[in-house]
């Protein structure tokens, strides 16, 4: 299967863990570093579950950000498809020289190799990171807060408002399962109109 997961969820849909790592092939660990870099468990208290309309919102801002600029201490992973910030503890320079510097590490997302050409600065900043063990956050300082308001509007990535009714709708769907699926989506949309 691809890495890029191109597939789908639908979008009025919420799936408990087991089926989204049915639904995309991964193990549970995968879907624990989704969390952690941005993806929105659906509120309240029990087992986490997720809408289909936020998995899919993770998943194009993932593949969104694969396409951009790679930034101070970001690697581009070739199974992930996508841009991302590697394991500290496995930083290493096994080559470094008056054009720069040849870094090696794991992805933080698939446990695969990753490696990229450093400019002299980014090899100065990771080589920090990695001898003092802190995040690589620090590395790169277009990150931090954004000016409130100032400048234009780039339609950035719209979170999905989670709703405290997606626990209800699980419990739902579960008892809806004797029915045809297009029956349960038709319902599906209904009610998520209501909810809105």
């Amino acid at each position: 299967m691809s890495r890029a997961y191109k597939i789908r969820a639908k979008v009025h849909r919420v799936y408990a863990v087991d089926e989204v790592l049915k639904l995309y092939g991964i193990c549970r660990n995968t879907l624990s570093n989704w969390v952690s870099c941005g993806l929105v468990p659906s509120p309240g208290a029990g087992p986490q579950i997720f809408r289909g309309a936020e998995l899919n919102r993770f998943h194009t801002a993932r593949r969104a950000r694969g396409r951009r600029q790679l930034r101070m201490g970001q690697f581009f992973c070739l199974r992930c498809k996508v841009a991302v910030v590697p394991v500290v503890s496995s930083l290493s320079f096994p080559q470094h020289d008056k054009r720069g510097a040849m870094a090696i590490a794991v992805c933080s997302e698939c446990d695969c190799t990753v490696m990229k050409r450093l400019g002299q600065t980014e090899y100065d900043r990771l080589r920090e990171a990695r001898d003092t063990n802190t995040s690589l956050a620090h590395a790169d300082e277009s990150e931090g807060p954004s000016p409130a308001c100032v400048g234009k509007n780039h339609g950035s990535e719209t979170q999905i408002d989670p709703s405290l009714n997606d626990r209800i709708l699980h419990s739902w769907q579960i008892c809806a399962g004797r029915f045809d699926v297009k029956t349960v989506d038709a319902h599906l949309t209904y009610i998520r109109e209501f909810d809105a």
